[in-house]
């Protein structure tokens, strides 16, 4: 038996539980393979250089291929992703805007610590399993570091993921994942996760908003090699970005947009 001081408290941890971590992992991702539903609740934290962006996500997943994920900003509904029988919806509640593509065979968004459930392909491979008990929102936690395999990325430029398991329930509280090629963190935290909950058909529909039209079309896009318009636009921290001035001070410019789902 060896002891750790957590705060002002003395904890008891039994030897054989050292880097229970690994187990917790292999245990959860078992369950959310046997599982046919899935919902829950996460904030979602992306880190860079340039600052912290923060969304809440509402989701809804049952296999095959059905999910409903709501995604809030600030306190205000930001996206609605729907993939019933027939379609997949996209929503852009800021721009009031709609794109609907037939529906896919499979799960079209995924959320990190959940790949077991909308992608079960996908192979992994666990880097280390620390031994020492960590704090998630002050439960006692044991965590597990992953990497992801894909193909076409070079091995040292894929993210690696960390999960945090609650000791007691096995379930999964928080996950980090590092991008070190472009220096961004991504952390979800789970307010609600529920394996195989009752999920009805009916709750993956969704109704066109009276004010909502269809996205613009590709076609009214720049062609490639075409000057950019000088454009005035606003960040998700609500800074404002201009092209005109951007260009005054720097030799190349990147834009990178990244989805809201």
């Amino acid at each position: 038996m060896i002891s750790l001081i957590v705060g002002a408290s003395l904890l008891f941890i039994p030897q054989e539980i050292q880097g229970k971590g690994e187990e917790l992992y292999r245990n959860f991702r078992e369950k959310l393979l046997r599982a046919q539903t899935l919902s829950g609740r996460c904030m979602f934290t992306r880190i860079s250089p340039d600052g912290k962006v923060t969304f809440i996500k509402e989701f809804k997943y049952k296999k095959p291929n059905l999910e409903f994920i709501k995604t809030w900003y600030k306190g205000n509904l930001n996206g609605i992703d729907v993939s019933d029988e027939k379609n997949n919806w996209f929503y852009n509640a800021i721009t009031k805007e709609y794109q609907v593509q037939q529906t896919s065979d499979r799960f079209i968004h995924s959320i990190t610590g959940l790949e077991a459930f909308t992608n079960p392909e996908i192979k992994y491979e666990i880097l280390s399993s620390p031994k020492k008990p960590s704090k998630v929102n002050n439960r006692i936690c044991y965590s597990v570091n992953v990497v992801f395999i894909r193909e076409h990325i070079e091995k040292d430029k894929l993210p690696e993921t960390t999960f945090f398991f609650d000791s007691e329930t096995g379930m999964l509280l928080r996950t980090e994942t590092i991008y070190k090629h472009i220096i961004l963190k991504v952390v979800s935290e789970f307010e609600r996760l529920e394996i195989n909950p009752v999920l009805k058909p009916g709750e993956f529909t969704w109704i066109i908003p009276d004010d909502a039209k269809p996205f613009s079309s590709t076609q009214s896009l720049l062609p490639i090699g075409a000057d950019a318009p000088f454009f005035t636009a606003k960040t998700f921290d609500g800074k404002e970005f201009k092209l005109a001035d951007a260009i005054r001070t720097s030799k190349c410019i990147l834009l990178y947009f990244w989805g809201y789902g």
